[in-house]
């Protein structure tokens, strides 16, 4: 294949392999971007052996499909790491506010969602949801409001 040729196949196959990396990959835009070059690049290597023609397309998704599961792969422990650290520091900000009266703030159903939430028994946060009685996004609603009022409990005492 002819650098030409390749030049035709970006231009025509670019923004349908970045939108299909995209939905691939959770409406991720610097994933997609990522995976899609890589698609494109590992086109520039091979071209040599590939042959321009119909099957160019099914080509490029196949490699795409390729692409995206060694990218999450890849990224997965990455991913977990950073959730990780996320969760401890939420577990802190509660730590540092419950050294004097912030949780007095809270209403024991309150108290109870921020104990389930970061240090409960419950497997996962669907569960926490459905004992509250509560939809998760709900839960999440709940968690931020209650960082809200602790956070601006911590602002009156500084001022």
């Amino acid at each position: 294949m002819e650098g030409s040729q390749c030049e035709k196949i970006i231009g025509d196959y670019y923004r349908p392999i970045y939108l299909y990396c995209y939905s691939r990959l959770d409406c991720d835009s610097f994933a997609a971007d990522d995976c899609a070059q890589e698609v494109f690049l590992t086109l520039l290597k091979k071209k040599n052996r590939l042959v321009a023609g119909k099957n160019i397309k099914l080509w490029l998704y196949r490699t795409a499909d390729n692409v995206i599961k060694n990218y999450i792969r890849k990224n997965r422990k990455n991913l977990a790491e950073l959730t990780e650290e996320c969760c401890a520091v939420e577990e802190n900000i509660f730590e540092v506010k419950a050294g004097g009266d912030a949780f007095d703030l809270l209403t024991d159903e309150e108290l109870s969602i921020v104990t389930d939430y970061y240090g409960g028994e419950y497997a996962s946060k669907s569960d926490i949801a459905d004992k509250y009685g509560i939809t998760l996004s709900s839960l999440y609603k709940k968690i931020y409001q209650i960082k809200k009022k602790l956070q601006s409990n911590d602002t009156q005492k500084i001022t």
